[in-house]
């Protein structure tokens, strides 16, 4: 196990207008399972080349357990990496894939083998050791180049999106079997993805990335219920948040939301521990927040008019225009709502995102305590 550290550390290539990796410090404890998440570009990867000494860094220094390995040599470094495209050797069996980094410390046939067995049997794919890559499926391929980093008993393991090529249903296992394997190996795994329910589901720790920059490093909770600014906040989730520009002020015995074009929504009871925040403010709020009724009977919420409807299982979710504002709204269970229907929309105060116009950064003096 180690603890990893970036300290300071840049990453530029030539002929690129803009580093792939901005001056970035940070910590990947010591046998935590931390996901880093981000769009394509974000410079996700570039981190792990760098990990691996693949890539060399352009300044700034990377720490392995307080040890500066910045210009050591990546077979130095007792790190394994696993691919994207798994990169299994295609005229070897899974056995040989396996056990290559054995051979090449010169452990005896023998022990290599035992070896081998050991950790197929961890992984579940013994009966598919004598058989070679094109013989296998995804997932088993998938398992094939994680034992061949597993056998070599590393301190951190390195994993670039192994499992984006599988299919719904094999992710979902696949991410309990990395869970499990993490739990026994209790090793540190730095493992990249694009996907949001990865990291969700995997991560102890999440550092949300983009345009060579961490945005946020925080529990997968803390990331999506306190996200640290507006990227973050619209990055997660499984529909975009909802913005609004905006002032929050007292009313007659609650708390009053203006919007844009003279939008006004009433939210309710003024929360315990919430501070108004002074001025302009941009408003997010996550559409399975926001409650939408058919108008009709209703005497509620803001009126608005529905424009589209979706299905995200197991809610059904419509778009509608609010004086101008264009706002996802998860419709209450047994309302079927259609295009032109007339809709009530319900605001929760403590669902509520506050974040700086300019900056974009979270508002703290804006803060409240998380539903439950």
């Amino acid at each position: 196990m180690a603890e990893v550290r970036l300290d300071g550390v840049v990453k530029r290539y030539r002929g690129l207008a803009h580093d792939a990796l901005q001056e970035t410090s940070v910590t990947f404890k010591d046998g935590l399972f931390t996901c880093i998440l981000g769009p394509s570009g974000s410079g996700k990867t570039t981190i792990l080349k760098l990990l691996a000494g693949i890539e060399e860094v352009t300044s700034g220094r990377i720490q392995f357990d307080g040890v500066d390995v910045t210009n050591v040599t990546p077979e130095r470094r007792d790190v394994a990496m696993v691919f994207q495209s798994y990169a299994l050797y295609p005229n070897m069996t899974a056995r040989d894939n396996i056990a290559f980094p054995l051979q090449l410390r010169g452990l005896p046939r023998a022990e290599r083998y035992r070896r081998v067995d050991d950790v197929a049997a961890m992984l579940g794919i013994g009966p598919t050791l004598d058989r070679q890559p094109r013989q296998l499926s995804g997932g088993e391929r998938q398992r094939v180049a994680l034992g061949r980093a597993i056998v070599r008993e590393p301190k951190v393991f390195l994993l670039d999106e192994p499992i984006s090529n599988l299919d719904a249903n094999l992710r979902m296992t696949t991410r309990e079997e990395l869970k499990r394997i993490h739990a026994e190996l209790k090793a540190t795994f730095i493992y990249v993805t694009h996907d949001q329910d990865d990291a969700s589901a995997m991560g102890d720790e999440v550092v949300v990335m983009a345009a060579g920059r961490i945005h946020q490093a925080d529990k997968p909770s803390d990331v999506y219920h306190r996200p640290a600014d507006r990227f973050v906040a619209s990055f997660l989730g499984r529909l975009p948040m909802n913005f609004l520009t905006g002032t929050v002020s007292d009313g007659d015995g609650s708390m009053l939301l203006h919007g844009e074009g003279g939008l006004a929504i009433d939210l309710g009871p003024r929360a315990n521990g919430f501070r108004t925040p002074e001025g302009q403010v941009l408003i997010g709020i996550r559409p399975e927040s926001v409650l939408a009724t058919r108008a009709v009977g209703a005497t509620t919420g803001v009126v608005g008019k529905v424009t589209l409807t979706e299905v995200v299982p197991p809610d059904s979710y419509v778009t509608a225009s609010v004086d101008g504002w264009s706002v996802r709204a998860r419709v209450v269970e047994g309302d079927e709502l259609q295009p032109g229907d007339s809709v009530r929309l319900r605001f929760s105060l403590r669902t509520m995102h506050f974040f700086d116009p300019s900056s974009e950064q979270r508002l703290e003096t804006a803060s409240v305590e998380e539903p439950s």
